[in-house]
């Protein structure tokens, strides 16, 4: 059918006449039941050559009436190929599927779609899906943090870009509910968690898990109150800034403990802790110098993503932070 198409005008008229006669040709679908060539996708175990293509992409999260039969393989696949020139499905038949996604892995494909540059309507997608996402606050989109494949499908620079930038789902942008909640009765739902964490809860096991979730490595930090070191140990002075820079990140509305562990673990990790934890940094224009060294050696990295961006317009709390280390350290012992 394409060297018709592409030869001369006898063969394109002969091609126009086979179009128009298999144009109405139908196909079985995975839900066994039959459609139009044109509703229907070829996925990835059928086509392995095809890995990573926009139709290959859109087959993993497609609903099974959109893909085609596995049973078609050699001649038929080919002859399939040529009824097909093009698929249908617009950026709402899309953001549906993603919306109804049903099953942890076309939930997985949904999102990867989201993320490739190769999918040719991901950006349409995405803005279909925020649209839906303002006005819903049912769906599985908004608990994606707790799916338990979340973690080990998507590493941490996929997480924020999925959750700050392609959904939006964290950070100023994401709006309160249209419709308001009922109010809540605060002292009996206060009075009822109070009851359940005395009475019922496996205290050790949750504060183990909090922990491990929080603080860099999993372990609180040993702080030392001896005013010398506090005044001149880089290292007692850094186990300080990790609880202070804890506390001033909960100011970051919708996110995570783990979330500002990581981002404490990358900056520990570039050396930059110790920056922020050096005595001399409090002191004249060295401070000013090498605090804003490491914003410069920050965003030189950065390519088509920024990881941590949110944290890093934090940056006033970080350089205020060493200033006030050790008076701040010593008022919470007194």
């Amino acid at each position: 059918m394409k060297k018709l198409a592409e030869g001369g005008p006898s063969e394109r008229t002969e091609h126009l006449s086979l179009a128009i006669l298999l144009r109405d040709t139908t196909f079985q679908a995975e839900d066994g039941y039959w459609h139009r060539p044109t509703d229907l996708l070829v996925p990835e175990t059928m086509a392995p050559g095809e890995a990573g293509s926009d139709e290959i992409l859109r087959a993993a999260f497609a609903p099974p009436h959109r893909r085609l039969n596995r049973a078609y393989a050699g001649q038929a696949l080919q002859f399939f190929g040529a009824c097909r020139e093009r698929f249908e499905a617009n950026t709402e038949v899309m953001a549906e599927w993603a919306w109804t996604a049903p099953t942890p892995e076309t939930r997985i494909a949904a999102l990867r779609y989201l993320l490739d540059p190769r999918a040719l309507l991901r950006t349409e997608v995405a803005a279909a899906l925020r649209e839906r996402l303002r006005n819903e606050r049912s769906n599985w989109l908004w608990g994606l943090e707790l799916e338990p494949w979340w973690q080990i499908e998507f590493n941490e620079s996929a997480q924020f870009e999925l959750l700050w930038h392609v959904l939006r789902l964290r950070g100023p942008f994401v709006s309160e509910p249209r419709s308001p909640l009922p109010a809540a009765n605060t002292p009996a739902i206060l009075n009822a968690i109070y009851d359940w964490w005395v009475q019922e809860a496996d205290r050790d096991t949750l504060i183990r898990e909090y922990e491990s979730r929080l603080y860099p490595g999993g372990q609180r930090p040993q702080l030392d109150r001896d005013p010398e070191r506090l005044r001149h140990d880089t290292g007692t002075r850094k186990s300080w800034l990790v609880l202070w820079l804890l506390a001033g990140f909960h100011t970051i509305g919708r996110t995570r403990e783990h979330q500002h562990r990581a981002f404490i673990e990358f900056c520990d990790e570039k050396g930059w802790l110790d920056v922020f934890a050096n005595p001399e940094c409090i002191r004249g224009d060295r401070r000013a110098g090498e605090l804003l060294g490491v914003l410069d050696s920050y965003f030189e990295n950065q390519t088509e993503s920024s990881p941590f961006y949110h944290w890093f317009r934090q940056f006033v709390t970080i350089y205020k932070l060493p200033d006030g280390c050790q008076s701040t350290s010593r008022h919470i012992w007194r």
